[in-house]
């Protein structure tokens, strides 16, 4: 028998745990890698004097590399990005719908991010200590970084989790005057101690935040019973590993608001990974028929039978 699948929000999950249930299939092995993009933040803090120049560009490339660190990502890379969108000629990926983002990447989320604060304390020269022809200041503050952080499910388009995660980092504020000019020491290298405290923040907040989306993949190619899949070894596939197939149903509209709801896809199927290549895997049929390229892949048997 057929049966449809229908994407849970993530309130209905964290409900469905608390009572004993599981909303996710089962499956034997651990989940493979989920994709995920990092839109390149803006900075709105008006902070300039990021020694590094791109303060929104650095705050992406640590993020970034937190998330591969962490070994349950594949994010795609920011050029990366930036040719998929060229090749398209969609231009500004801050305007590109994350839907079709996840189409053309096959990214299960996008994380976006503003830099809206950076408070760097001034030294205070007039408490300072003359030197000879110089004034000398130093006092122990706290430079902080905030960031809006926003993850998109691409496949809905809703909001996952919107958080703002502020990062902190004690500064030893040394200020060195004279002639009405002065010098602040170490500042800039503490605001990237900042930046790193709220990356560590971010990541826990994404790690947190994606464990509401079940991994998914696709059909590449189909060749007799014989089926491509769009992961492999950089997504921890691994032979052995059974998929359901669904093929995808139409987006389900609210009449009242125009979001997208999500997809009634229906089960067509079941697959099974027989080998891994670093992009992709081969997989053979276990049941079913009509499997074609764009088919919805997903770990696991149906826990409602």
């Amino acid at each position: 028998m057929q049966s449809v699948d229908v994407r849970i929000p993530t309130s209905v999950c964290f409900l469905l745990l608390l009572l004993g249930l599981s909303p996710a299939p089962g499956f034997a092995g651990k989940e493979p890698k989920k994709r995920v993009a990092v839109v390149d933040f803006q900075n709105e803090a008006g902070y300039s004097q990021y020694k590094h120049g791109d303060m929104g560009g650095g705050m992406t490339e640590k993020l970034i590399e937190a998330l591969i660190g962490t070994g349950k990502f594949v994010v795609l890379e920011r050029q990366a990005l930036r040719d998929v969108l060229a090749e398209q000629n969609l231009g500004n990926v801050a305007k590109v719908e994350p839907a079709v983002l996840g189409r053309l990447t096959s990214a299960q989320a996008l994380i976006r991010g503003v830099i809206t604060n950076v408070d760097v304390p001034e030294s205070d020269e007039a408490r300072g200590v003359k030197v000879g022809k110089f004034r000398v200041s130093a006092k122990n503050e706290t430079v902080s970084v905030r960031v809006n952080l926003r993850i998109i499910d691409t496949v809905t388009g809703q909001v996952i989790e919107s958080r703002t995660v502020e990062g902190n980092a004690k500064l030893r504020n040394i200020g060195v005057r004279r002639k009405g000019a002065t010098i602040n020491l170490k500042r800039d290298h503490t605001v990237g101690k900042a930046m790193d405290d709220a990356v560590a923040q971010a990541v826990s907040e994404i790690v947190n935040g994606m464990e509401g989306i079940p991994w998914q993949g696709s059909i590449s190619r189909v060749s007799g019973r014989q089926l491509i899949i769009n992961a492999g070894y950089q997504e921890s596939v691994e032979p052995g590993l059974e998929l359901r197939v669904f093929e995808q149903g139409a987006e389900i509209i609210d009449q009242e608001t125009n979001e997208t709801l999500g997809r009634l896809d229906e089960e067509i199927g079941r697959i099974r990974v027989i080998r891994v290549e670093p992009r992709f895997s081969v997989a053979e049929v276990v049941e079913g028929k009509g499997f074609t390229a764009g088919n919805v892949v997903r770990p696991g048997t149906n826990p409602f039978g």
